[in-house]
């Protein structure tokens, strides 16, 4: 399950500028606890109902003047839509925060996700595993293929699209185009094999059909 499967994907937003009491009000308006904080397109910080209380009313600052800068929190924790909801989780759990702004592999901002929106989503499907594998030779000269890297895809996504999105998260991840600079093959979790342009080895279901074949004629003779 990843994160944009249960994030919420329109949210308000407030400025560093604008005044507490309209941060106040879009909360109130849109029942929430949480608003990002956007400065020319990017994430600069986050601002909640208890930085309100405890940043602005209780430090005595004159609200009429008070701004979202006053109160916010400039340290933004944030997670990207295409990343495991339980990685998500785990970043709230360890630095004790509820919610997190979710971001496009741009740093846009895309929507919200909370720690209810994860625990309360029951999954449908297993998600699309993509594993990426290097060819490498061990001390004694053997070959062997070692993952490097599994890509984990919601299972609403459409069969065909899921190797290009675990193509692009890869290889973003690890900085790297394409992608079969670093790795030699990838493998599907419905066990259909992809390999780079430089292997020679027939594709997967070519390859199926011409071992069908052969174990027909070994069964006849």
């Amino acid at each position: 399950m990843l994160v944009q499967d249960v994030m919420i994907p329109q949210v308000d937003v407030v400025a560093p500028g604008d005044a507490l009491v309209v941060a106040a009000r879009r909360m109130r308006d849109g029942d929430a606890a949480c608003l990002p904080v956007m400065e020319r397109g990017r994430l600069v910080g986050v601002v909640t109902a208890r930085d309100l209380v405890v940043r602005g009313l209780a430090e005595n600052v004159d609200a009429s003047r008070a701004t979202v800068r006053d109160a916010m929190s400039t340290v933004a924790l944030s997670c990207f839509a295409d990343q495991s909801a339980d990685e998500a989780r785990e970043v709230m759990v360890r630095n004790r925060v509820k919610r997190l702004p979710v971001l496009d592999r741009r740093r846009r901002l895309v929507g919200m996700v909370s720690l209810g929106d994860i625990v309360g989503h029951v999954p449908r499907g297993r998600p699309r595993q993509v594993t990426f594998y290097k060819r490498m030779t061990d001390s004694l000269g053997h070959a062997r293929d070692v993952s490097m890297a599994t890509v984990y895809l919601s299972p609403a996504i459409r069969k065909e699209d899921a190797v290009p999105a675990a193509i692009r998260k890869f290889e973003a991840d690890h900085k790297v185009k394409p992608w079969d600079r670093l790795a030699d093959r990838y493998e599907v979790s419905a066990h259909e094999v992809g390999r780079t342009q430089s292997d020679n080895q027939k594709p997967p279901a070519e390859s199926r059909r011409l071992e069908a074949r052969k174990s027909g004629a070994l069964r006849r003779a």
